[in-house]
């Protein structure tokens, strides 16, 4: 057992001067109780002794010295009986009143000793990853947060936090040497995009956010998106035209995405007329004198436009080789009629035969494009190849491919 701070008799010594002087009834009550404090401290009855400095020091107002001995006796006593945390909150009173040096010097070890035997402990679950965790303002990192979180027993404010999702902020009352467990999901914000063209009525678009495509077909349409800062991307499919904007979505916002009314283009005339670029491979036979005789492979490089104004009709010119023997070369005019807004077209157009013998022709076909993007099909169809009674043969073509829409 260790000695209360000053003993008896140096407390008796260090405030003679001041009882004498005052001779008066409470310095001399103050003194009493500091020495009945001591003996019962020596003789290792903490909680008596404790009674007596906190009486001292509540009841009376000086001397100094003799408070100050008793604060810290207050704080010795908590020690001696395990009391960690009363021991820690009498030597913080303590500390308010140090004066010299040595004081100061002694309490403060015995405060950082104190502090982090009575630490709480708090474990962090937090989702998702990357979400940013702060604790009473201070950064600690970011999701997932592994190591035990080592915090003055006492309040504290937990806040997590993640663009595009709602921020949590809990408030947590920690005891002394608790470890708390604390799991903090994080819920993902949603909104919505109102995209419109003004008063206009829009068949077709493609709306991208954040390069992934959300809606295909017409205009107004309301669409639900994330919340957080979004990039906005609004395509005519077969033309040039192409809105961006970046808008910012809060939890349960409706944001408008207003298309101008001459949206930016990358040409003043050619934003007005789509179309594409294709190459297919083809496999087919040929009917030639009533039977199924001959079978050939084609490769056909075709390009087409398409007027903004008719965007169902596409005018083509096609440059086919049959790869047989011979080898036939083949020049194809046409027109391509796509079905509303499906992805199922016809084609006809004529047909030139520019290797021996010479000969012009009809071309009857139907298909379908497989979108793979915002600008790249994969078209695939049939074709029958009508030619005069005097050459007699009709070739059959099954074709697939790859074509760019601009």
């Amino acid at each position: 057992m260790t000695k209360p701070k000053w003993t008896v008799a140096v407390l008796v010594t260090s405030c003679l001067a001041a009882v004498q002087v005052r001779a008066d009834a409470p310095a001399d009550q103050a003194m009493a109780l500091g020495r009945a404090g001591e003996e019962l401290f020596l003789a290792g009855r903490f909680a008596q002794a404790l009674e007596r400095f906190q009486e001292l020091v509540r009841r009376f107002d000086g001397p100094p010295e003799l408070l100050d001995a008793a604060r810290w006796n207050i704080a010795r006593c908590h020690e001696e009986m395990g009391n960690d945390v009363g021991a820690l909150e009498a030597f913080v009173e303590y500390a308010k009143h140090a004066r010299l040096d040595d004081e100061k010097s002694d309490v403060f070890q015995k405060l950082r000793t104190l502090r982090e035997r009575v630490k709480a402990t708090l474990r962090l679950t937090v989702e998702p990853s990357g979400a940013v965790i702060q604790i009473d303002g201070q950064k600690l990192g970011a999701a997932p947060w592994t190591a035990p979180v080592p915090l003055a027993y006492g309040r504290h404010v937990v806040v997590v936090s993640k663009e595009g999702h709602r921020t949590v902020e809990q408030t947590l009352d920690l005891g002394p040497k608790e470890a708390r467990d604390l799991t903090i999901v994080l819920q993902a914000v949603v909104g919505e995009i109102e995209v419109t063209a003004g008063e206009a009525q829009v068949e077709s678009v493609v709306v991208q956010v954040g390069g992934k495509e959300v809606h295909r077909g017409g205009l107004p349409a309301r669409i639900q998106v994330g919340g957080g800062r979004q990039k906005v991307s609004v395509t005519v499919p077969g033309g040039r035209q192409r809105w961006n904007q970046v808008v910012q979505v809060g939890d349960g916002d409706v944001v408008p995405v207003v298309l101008a009314t001459r949206p930016r283009d990358t040409g003043s005339r050619s934003a007005k007329v789509g179309g594409q670029v294709a190459l297919s491979l083809g496999a087919g036979f040929v009917i030639e004198g009533g039977g199924t005789n001959r079978t050939h492979v084609s490769l056909e490089l075709l390009g087409g436009v398409r007027p903004a104004a008719v965007p169902w009709l596409q005018a083509e010119l096609a440059l086919a080789v049959l790869v047989e023997s011979p080898v036939t070369v083949l020049l194809r005019p046409g027109l391509r009629f796509y079905v509303g807004k499906l992805p199922i077209f016809f084609r006809t157009g004529a047909q030139l035969m520019a290797t021996s013998p010479v000969s012009a022709g009809l071309i009857l076909g139907a298909g379908g494009e497989i979108p793979i993007g915002t600008h790249w099909r994969i078209p695939l169809g049939i074709d029958i190849n009508l030619w005069p009674s005097a050459i007699r043969i009709v070739p059959v073509e099954f074709r697939a491919g790859v074509a760019y829409v601009f």
